[in-house]
């Protein structure tokens, strides 16, 4: 796959991934932006460098969802599967799963991420305890 990274002000670049040409005839393109906490223009270009690669190889194993689509459900069940099952104890697997599953995701499971802010989240919590 082809990338390309393109500056966008000071501190931001957007990163570009082609990936071919789908079944409709259009290209496909993957977008992703980046920010930087530092001015240095060498460490911000090799950053840059850095996370396009990465960008580039979770395309190509096919582990990229779009930000716009992904659902809290489908990112804890993606963090569950990828982090949880290695870097958590049995135990505290299974209480994080048992929270999700019976409180978290009724409520919150369906919003995109992008829409998940502390307002949502409070809502949720009050109607959750008005019910019990």
């Amino acid at each position: 796959m082809i990338g390309s990274i393109e500056k966008r002000g000071k501190n931001s670049c957007r990163l570009i991934v082609s990936g071919g040409i789908g079944q409709d005839g259009k290209y496909i393109k993957y977008q992703k932006t980046i920010k930087f906490n530092y001015d240095d223009e060498k460490k911000r270009q090799k950053e840059a460098e850095k996370e396009l690669s990465l960008f580039i190889a979770e395309i190509e194993k096919n582990q990229y969802i779009e930000p716009s689509r992904l659902t809290l459900s489908d990112f804890a069940e993606k963090w569950i599967k990828d982090y949880g099952k290695t870097n958590l104890a049995p135990k505290t697997l299974y209480r994080y799963e048992e929270m999700l599953n019976s409180r978290i995701l009724p409520a919150l499971g369906h919003l995109k991420i992008e829409k998940l802010n502390l307002h949502t989240c409070l809502n949720s919590i009050t109607t959750y305890l008005k019910m019990e």
